[in-house]
Order: structure tokens, then C-alpha cells, then sequence
């Protein structure tokens, strides 16, 4: 009489969770969390029938979803948008929720990445490069608060003696140390941050300055100004680090007037490293027109210094130096921590974007970013990767091609229509595709003479050649 219980019992052994009771469930359910039991409800169509009434209550945002009807270009993830049409005030709770469940599922959903502007799930790969023209996001930005549209402001990171178009979003840093965490199916690796914008125009300050005083050779005049960027992870604490440069290369005999800042100037960009830093007037602006004095002073000096800013711990280095018979060289470059890249409020990207705090600075007090990526990052130890120096003789070099070209252009006597060049180095792509060249001109300034030059450079793709207004 008592083998017969006991066979019952172990037929009726559940073999899964589907096996057990609702009731069970139910009460397996309120030790979890809100994103354990959503993601327990995805994992087959009888616990989603289980949980179908509670799994997904506290997700609802007050963000507006986008329409699909009216915006083709977004790509959500339709199966797990999680939104509703209400407006009501920001609840933080909530948001964390979704942020937790929908990185779990990103982490499942390999060619998705977790948006936090509008928290869901958009295709990665429809992230465009980095230029003002091109950073698209694919969601409306429609009923957002004011603290969720900053979240789409890019980073600064151009700086005095150059101006660029280049604009880094938190989704390239996001999506950078994705592919770092999880493998290269989850993101864009690092290499398609290596940017270069190289600028020639004629600076209103030298127009005036050579008013009724030209000798006819305005290539003389020109103001060569490269702008780039390149980035390098460390793996202990993980953290992206980003390389700026920008060069300015002018006639010498104009050098002096580049530090009298006027608002109306605008090829006389302000003394800026970091937020921590007010221009136009500040002690740093003063250290370095200083520096700028002493190089005129003197015949065909080097003159550099180096600083880190006590806050924000961004290290810098300017330099002048002589180059050629009648231009100098304006150098100054920037290292910056963007931290982990694993939400928008790590104090790394946020302090750097909106201006950092005593607490957080004091959590990064020991860091030198210029130590760690020059020396502990993975990219250092690479044959390609280049020190200070090299970069500079690299960017110069450039430069000094890209300005004979400039110099045989009639149209850069015209300020405000400056030939601007983009060079992107994903090496994804083919080196044909992975340069591009935009030209700013009103006028037609490519013609038969500049286009045979450009087809001698087999990295230039002719078919990428437009032209737009600034």
C-alpha cells in the first residue's frame, strides 16, 4: 500500500519551471526582480501566458515612442519596446527597470544595443561615423525632457588652435566598450574612432591685416589648421581614452594676432582644454598667449609646456615650433578619459560633458590619462601605434600635402569657404572607402587639373566627393 504514493510522486517530479503550479510560480515570482521575472516570461510562450499580466507593468516610460508611419529610418526592436504613449513625470525607478531588463536582452541580441535617450533597443549598425552631418539617431526625440535631449549632445573635443565638425556621442563610446566586454559582434571596434580633418582658408584676420597689401601669392596666406583624433582602451579599470590633436599652421609674421580673442573673429577660437576652464578669460587663456609672446620674441624658438587640469585630470601639451621659412606651427594636444561607456551618467562621460564635480573628482585623483594611453593601453603595444612625436610628423605631413593642393586653388581668397578634408580609418573598410573628402566651396573649385592630382592617391574614393555650404 505504500509503493504506490511513492511511484505517484515520482511521476509527477516537475522536469522545469512549466511543470510547476501557477500558484507556485506566483510565489517563486515575489523574490524576483521586476527584469528576472520579464525575462523569465520571454523565455517560452507558457511562462509569458503565466506572467502576461504582471511581467511587463513596470516598464512603461514616460518617453514618447516614435512613428513608424512618419520616421522609416528607426530601427527598433519591435518585439520588446516596452513604451507607452502617456507623458507622465520621469520615474527613475522605472527607467532603471528598463534599462536593466533591455540590457540583459541586448546581451541575448547581439546586433542591438540599449539606447539610453529614449531606452530601447535600436540596430547598431546603423550608427553613422562621426560628423555633424551624419550622426543620425533613430528614434524621435519628440516629449523628451530636457535632461534625456542632453544625452544627445556631443562631446567637445576640438580645441584652440583648431575648429572641426567632428562630434563624438556617448553611442560611440557605448558602443566601442560593447564590442570591448562582449566580443566583436556587439559593437564597432575602436580603430573606427581614428578621424583627421584637415582645413584651408584664408582667415578674416589676414584679409584684413594684408588689405591693399597682397602681392598676388594669397596660397601664402593661407591658414592650414588638422584636427584628429584617435582612440585606445585599458583593460584595468576598463575605460576608453581618446588622443586629440589639433595643428594650426600660419605665416609667422601673423602668429601675434591669434592671441587677441575677439567674439566676432571666428577663425580666433578660444583657449579651451576642458569645462573646468572658463574663457575668454581665465588664467590658462594668459599662460598660453604668454607662451605665444615668448616664441615671437625670440628668433625661430621651440616653445612647449605641458599641464593637467586638477578636476577633470585631462592632460595637455602645446607646442610651437618653427616650420619652414615663413609658418609656425600651433600644436596642441588632449588627453581625456571617457571612462567604461556603460550608461550616460558614469561620472567620466557626464563630468566631461556638463563639468565635473568634487566627488568625482576625487574618484579619479590618481589617474594620468596621458600615462595610461600612451603606456597601458592594449594599442600601445601595437607596431602601428604612434607615439606624440610620430603623430605630429604624421599630421604635418599631411598637411603640407593638402596645402600645395589648397595653394593652387583660386577660390580660398573668399573667407567662410574653406576646403575641408575627412579621413576616417575603420579599418572594416577598404582604405578606398575608408578616406573621404567633402569640399565647402560655393564655387567649383575641382576641376580638371584637381581631380587628375586626387586620382593619383588610390586611398581617395572620387565617387564620396560632394560639396555643401557651411
Amino acid at each position: 500500500m505504500t509503493s504506490l504514493p511513492i511511484r505517484m510522486a515520482a511521476a509527477r517530479k516537475p522536469k522545469g519551471l512549466t511543470d510547476l503550479p501557477l500558484e507556485m510560480l506566483w510565489k517563486i515570482s515575489e523574490n524576483l526582480s521586476s527584469a528576472d521575472i520579464a525575462c523569465l516570461a520571454l523565455t517560452n510562450r507558457q511562462l509569458l501566458c503565466s506572467f502576461v499580466d504582471t511581467a511587463f507593468e513596470n516598464f512603461q516610460s514616460y518617453r514618447t515612442p516614435p512613428d513608424r508611419d512618419t520616421n522609416p529610418d528607426h530601427h527598433c526592436f519591435d518585439e520588446i519596446r516596452l513604451n507607452s504613449q502617456s507623458r507622465h513625470p520621469v520615474n527613475r525607478s522605472r527607467d532603471n527597470a528598463r534599462v536593466d531588463l533591455l540590457s540583459r536582452i541586448s546581451r541575448d541580441q547581439p546586433n542591438y544595443y540599449l539606447c539610453f535617450d529614449c531606452l530601447q533597443l535600436h540596430f547598431w549598425k546603423r550608427v553613422e561615423r562621426l560628423t555633424w552631418e551624419n550622426v543620425k539617431f533613430p528614434h524621435d526625440t519628440h516629449g523628451l525632457s530636457p535632461l534625456d535631449l542632453r544625452l544627445q549632445k556631443p562631446l567637445n573635443i576640438s580645441h584652440y588652435p583648431t575648429d572641426s565638425l567632428h562630434e563624438l556621442h556617448f553611442v560611440h563610446l557605448q558602443l566601442v566598450m560593447r564590442r570591448f566586454y562582449h566580443g566583436p559582434e556587439f559593437g564597432i571596434p575602436v580603430e573606427s574612432l581614428l578621424y583627421t580633418e584637415i582645413r584651408a582658408e584664408r582667415s578674416r584676420l589676414i584679409l584684413h591685416l594684408t588689405e591693399n597689401k597682397s602681392d598676388g601669392k594669397t596660397g601664402k596666406d593661407l591658414k592650414m589648421t588638422l584636427f584628429s583624433v584617435e582612440g585606445r582602451i585599458c583593460t584595468t579599470p576598463p575605460s576608453l581614452y581618446i588622443r586629440t590633436q589639433g595643428i594650426a599652421v600660419v605665416p609667422r609674421k601673423y602668429l601675434e594676432y591669434f592671441i587677441q580673442i575677439r567674439w566676432w573673429d571666428f577663425d580666433i577660437a578660444q583657449f579651451y582644454v576642458c569645462m573646468n576652464v572658463p574663457t575668454p578669460s581665465s588664467e590658462f587663456e594668459e599662460h598660453f598667449q604668454s607662451l605665444i609672446r615668448r616664441h615671437c620674441s625670440a628668433p625661430h624658438p621651440y616653445v612647449a609646456d605641458k599641464g593637467t587640469c586638477d578636476a577633470c585630470k585631462k592632460s595637455w601639451l602645446f607646442e610651437i615650433r618653427p616650420m619652414e621659412e615663413t609658418n609656425v606651427s600651433v600644436t596642441l594636444t588632449v588627453w581625456t578619459d571617457l571612462g567604461p561607456g556603460l550608461a550616460t551618467n558614469d561620472t567620466h562621460w557626464d563630468s566631461h560633458l556638463c563639468g565635473w564635480t568634487e566627488e568625482a573628482a576625487a574618484q579619479h585623483r590618481m589617474v594620468d590619462p596621458r600615462e595610461r594611453f600612451e603606456r597601458h593601453s592594449v594599442q600601445a603595444e601595437s607596431p602601428n601605434a604612434l607615439c606624440v612625436d610620430q603623430l605630429y610628423c604624421r599630421n604635418i605631413r599631411l598637411l603640407k600635402e593638402e596645402r600645395h593642393r589648397e595653394e593652387s586653388s583660386r577660390s580660398l581668397t573668399d573667407y567662410g569657404r574653406p576646403g575641408v578634408y575627412m579621413l576616417h580609418g575603420d579599418p572594416s573598410k577598404s582604405p578606398r572607402h575608408s578616406r573621404r573628402i567633402f569640399a565647402t566651396h560655393t564655387d567649383e573649385i575641382y576641376d580638371s587639373r584637381k581631380k587628375a592630382s586626387l586620382q593619383e592617391d588610390p586611398y581617395l574614393d572620387l565617387s564620396k566627393l560632394r560639396r555643401f555650404e557651411m
